[in-house]
């Protein structure tokens, strides 16, 4: 029988606690529907002085991909819907640039994540926009591979799947994941929104000079069902470990048939070396990462939201699982503990795992701070036309709309509540004004190396301003509404 030494355990979260900035986290082990540990260690509010426990809410992102995939396995076998038939058999309107991937294209791609798409982030960030929205702007999102040739990371497809599930049942998703997933398990601290108020899990990132800062909170909404909006605790998600552990029961109670929940857990693509890969064999299936770790079969997925880094580990072979979660946001943190946490109970002398992800924050940082310092400057220009006439609503067909605003003698870029100045970097270009409301370590669409051009036509008239939201397709243009006039 597994046995935990709680003064192991502590000593794993010790470890990181003590060498990094990181204010606090939370684990628990679980064997079939055995809780074998679980604990909070420092802070859920520094400022506050307030602890972490087992019943802290937390985002729980990514992680939440597999509920949704159990969520589809659950629609599938009721006859609802069917992993390989083409999406455009429940969605007509479907499209996504290439015109191969629109006719072909089956759930299991897009949950699977395989249908040529990069993660476009840009598109959900702080957008209002409703999932048939999101449907519609995705035959505007260029390719970067093609289609089922590889696995990308992309919070758009599993969404895109979500809302298939919406389509065919007539109940929003989140309706459809409380009465299939939640409220069997008796997950009862999980819901769809951060608590207001209560035993909540506040959130922290290094700036620029490597000071900790509180997280301001982003809306992530439109990508629910790809992690977007579930808040949870250890407690709950020990539920869900269980059952996932239990091949689809808990409580003699069973949800999803054993062949069902293979199928989730099954390789779909190989992830060769995505930045989500937990290892560099690793394969994707449908909501899960899946891999060999110390030669035995890993099930798991990661999740970093609002600054927040999450993890959920499954050893099926050992009836095994692990959660955990820090609140600062960090690269592979919470990975790295549950794989700690394994080689202590299995009694494997540790390795370097938490140590390495610890350098792997500190290199991203110092790649981030180049790759910033790289960005060429043309110093002594102006910018062509007074700073009121830049301003006016841009819009793209998948990315939707961003609002320039001037404002006491500056460019402010608005997105719903996101609000950054923008400092003019030279001729017509402008770039994010370093306020700290992404993290520091990680690239993302709106950092400081991604320039802002604005267009003027051949009247003279600011028309366009074009930036390249995603790395690895070309810039976009983002057309100026109602002209330049």
């Amino acid at each position: 029988m597994l046995q935990v030494s709680a003064e192991s355990m502590d000593g794993v979260a010790d470890y990181l606690l003590c060498r990094t900035k990181v204010p606090g986290l939370a684990l628990a082990v679980v064997t079939g529907e055995r809780v074998l540990f679980a604990k909070g260690y420092g802070y859920r509010d520094l400022d506050a002085r307030l602890p972490m426990t087992t019943d802290t809410s937390y985002p729980i992102a990514s992680t939440t991909k597999g509920i949704n995939a159990t969520l589809l396995g659950i629609l599938t076998e009721r006859s609802q819907l069917a992993w390989d038939a083409p999406v455009r058999l429940y969605l007509p309107r479907f499209r996504l640039q290439d015109r191969l991937a629109s006719d072909a294209a089956t759930l299991r791609d897009l949950v699977a994540m395989r249908t040529g798409l990069p993660r476009h982030d840009l598109v959900w960030l702080e957008n209002v926009a409703t999932r048939g929205e999101l449907i519609a702007a995705l035959e505007h999102l260029a390719p970067s591979a093609g289609f089922r040739e590889r696995f990308q990371y992309n919070n758009l497809t599993v969404t895109a799947a979500a809302h298939v599930a919406e389509i065919v049942t007539g109940r929003s998703w989140e309706e459809l994941v409380q009465e299939n997933i939640l409220q069997p398990l008796s997950m009862r601290s999980t819901c769809f929104n951060r608590p207001e108020s209560g035993n909540v899990a506040a959130s922290y990132q290094e700036d620029s000079q490597r000071r900790l800062t509180r997280y301001r909170y982003l809306d992530t909404h439109l990508i629910a069902p790809a992690g977007g909006t579930i808040h949870s605790t250890i407690s709950d998600m020990a539920r869900w470990v269980s059952f996932n552990l239990n091949a689809g029961a808990i409580d003699g109670q069973r949800l999803l048939r054993r062949e069902t929940l293979s199928e989730l857990h099954a390789p779909c693509v190989v992830m060769r070396g995505d930045p989500a890969a937990p290892s560099f064999l690793a394969a994707y299936g449908l909501g899960w990462a899946v891999d060999t770790y110390k030669q035995w079969t890993r099930v798991s997925h990661g999740g970093d939201l609002h600054n927040v880094n999450s993890c959920i580990t499954l050893f099926p072979e050992l009836n095994l699982g692990i959660v955990s979660f820090v609140n600062m946001g960090v690269w592979r943190f919470a990975r790295a503990i549950n794989q700690c946490v394994f080689d202590r109970i299995m009694g494997i002398t540790a390795g370097e795992e938490m140590q390495t992800a610890i350098d792997g924050y500190e290199q991203r940082v110092e790649q981030n701070i180049q790759r910033r310092a790289r960005l060429t400057r043309t110093s002594g220009t102006a910018h062509s036309h007074s700073l009121s006439e830049y301003a006016g609503v841009f819009t793209h067909g998948g990315y939707g709309s961003i609002t320039i605003a001037c404002e006491a003698d500056a460019l402010i870029l608005v997105r719903h509540k996101l609000r950054v100045r923008l400092e003019h970097w030279h001729y017509n270009s402008w770039v994010i004004d370093d306020d700290e409301v992404f993290q520091y370590y990680r690239s993302h669409p709106l950092e400081r190396s991604n320039r802002i051009t604005f267009e003027v036509d051949a009247d003279g008239h600011v028309v366009a301003f074009n930036m390249q939201p995603e790395q690895s397709v070309a810039a976009v243009r983002f057309m100026k509404r109602g002209g330049g006039n």
